[in-house]
């Protein structure tokens, strides 16, 4: 019999005993509650109550998510969550087999804690789609939980709220992304988005304009197939473009696309103005129109060693067109 299972109860000794084995040690099973003589293995008493104390718990623990840890209840805390986590609401998702678990956590929360609560779980949902990783989520909840202490914009949409956290955090973290991007993941329109953007800036003190970065023109050019000497250029046409304020007003992701748009009209590069509209989200007028401003600055913002460039390709395709077939 496995000792781990069972437990001598000496209280028990006074009217259970074996006929058997009269002074035989009688034992309790605790996997079917039955009292068993330690000599012959019969069982000499059943359904036995365990008079000890009762563990309770609100998670998954009965399902098998918590077992290690029977006197657990709730959850492990999130740094980005630790009010809601220390009422267990992130199991709340993991209760639906059970209406009274769900009703008592909800019942446990306040209206602030409710909307936080749904507003981290869009912010989950907006990072999968984008295929962001964990860090750029939290640093969103993070965001979010100081707009939210500030109560500046409570009257707001949380979704919304939550759309900009998630603009800012890849911003944060060096990996833009636009606008539509944002939006086309989430109901909030682009234009709701960009609004909040900037009232979510003024909350958290945040008073530099959004950039460029290398990051915008990298993932286009790569989706275009650019040659990295020409996705070179273009990140430092962004760069100058930028600094100089020749596109002063103009969203990251057009001024991304007419730095792209600028290398390729220059370099007679295979690429159209529909697949870069295609995969920047900018439409083509508007490319059109930031490609016309920077035109004529084009000397100052392309790289000095551009010309090299232009030359040496020339040069390699010549050569290719009289080599003999």
């Amino acid at each position: 019999m496995d000792k781990k299972a069972i437990n001598t109860v000496h209280s028990m000794r006074s009217y259970a005993f074996c006929a058997a084995h009269p002074g035989a040690q009688i034992v309790e099973e605790y996997s079917a509650g039955d009292m068993v003589c330690c000599e012959c293995g019969t069982v000499v008493g059943d359904r036995i109550i365990d008079a000890k104390s009762e563990w309770r718990t609100f998670g998954n623990s009965d399902k098998g998510g918590n077992a290690a840890d029977p006197s657990r209840v709730g959850v492990a805390q999130d740094a980005n969550d630790t009010e809601l986590a220390s009422l267990g609401q992130s199991r709340l998702a993991g209760a639906d087999d059970d209406p009274s678990q769900r009703w008592q956590g909800r019942t446990a929360m306040t209206g602030a804690e409710r909307s936080r609560h749904h507003a981290f779980k869009e912010m989950e949902r907006m990072g999968a789609q984008l295929n962001l990783k964990g860090d750029f989520v939290a640093t969103a909840k993070n965001f979010y939980k100081r707009i939210d202490e500030t109560k500046a914009l409570k009257s707001r949409s949380r979704d919304a709220i939550a759309a900009a956290c998630i603009f800012l955090s890849c911003r944060e973290l060096k990996n833009a992304r636009t606008i539509k991007e944002i939006s086309d993941v989430t109901a909030v329109p682009k234009k709701d988005v960009a609004k909040m953007i900037k009232l979510a800036m003024q909350s958290l003190g945040t008073v530099n304009a959004p950039t460029v970065g290398d990051d915008l023109v990298s993932r286009f050019a790569g989706r275009l197939n650019m040659l990295f000497e020409a996705r070179r250029a273009a990140i430092h046409v962004a760069r100058e473009a930028e600094r100089s304020g020749h596109l002063t007003g103009r969203k990251p992701d057009t001024i991304a696309a007419a730095s792209i748009y600028l290398v390729v009209a220059l370099a007679n590069l295979d690429i159209s103005l529909f697949d870069l509209s295609r995969v920047s989200g900018v439409a083509d007028s508007t490319i059109m129109t930031s490609y016309k401003i920077m035109l004529p600055h084009k000397d100052a913002l392309l790289p000095a060693d551009f010309q090299a460039m232009l030359d040496r390709k020339a040069a390699e395709k010549k050569v290719k067109k009289e080599e003999p077939l």
